[in-house]
């Protein structure tokens, strides 16, 4: 499920970078209220996060903003129902070729599902450019470093969010998706 997506607090679970890019929020059940609290605020460290006992996921609110540009990818070793080796979102509001807003996350590059602060910084109130995003992907290094594992090495996962970056770019940029058999 959704939530269990959530609780599990999975680095690599697809859900998560959506529902970050998208500024989710959760409601969480004590034994005495609800608090809504931001998705980027509840996971603390590898599947740590911020329920205490007795406490559960009430419910997800994702806002949803129709003039966004959003799209995500999921890169692994197989097509089809396979764990991600990376898994990357992209919101972003884009008005008279400027970037008003840009969420940018990714699972599987960090001990949690995260957004890429520098470069979402480097990409906010820029011009939606070819050569703003080329200097934005080489931040990649700032928000994350990632492991090797069996899914993935760290220099192939950095170059895989690099280039997932560019090809958010270019997809909007051309309107039309872009498909590499």
């Amino acid at each position: 499920t959704l939530a269990g997506n959530i609780a599990t607090a999975s680095p690599i679970g697809d859900a998560l970078p959506l529902l970050l890019s998208l500024d989710s929020r959760i409601k969480i059940q004590t034994s005495k209220s609800i608090k809504i609290i931001p998705l980027s605020d509840f996971f603390l460290s590898y599947r740590r996060t911020k329920l205490k006992n007795g406490e559960f996921l009430f419910s997800v609110q994702i806002p949803i903003n129709k003039q966004n540009h959003f799209k995500a990818y999921k890169i692994s070793r197989r097509f089809d129902d396979d764990i991600s080796s990376v898994c990357a979102s992209f919101n972003f509001l884009i008005k008279k070729n400027k970037i008003l807003k840009a969420n940018v996350a990714y699972g599987g590059m960090s001990e949690i599902p995260k957004r890429a602060k520098a470069i979402e910084k480097a990409l906010t109130n820029s011009t939606f450019s070819e050569d703003i995003f080329l200097k934005a992907q080489k931040l990649i290094t700032k928000d994350f470093s990632p492991i090797d594992d069996m899914r993935a090495s760290k220099n192939y996962r950095i170059e895989i969010a690099r280039n997932l970056l560019m090809k958010f770019f270019y997809e909007i940029n051309m309107k039309r998706n872009i498909r590499i058999n």
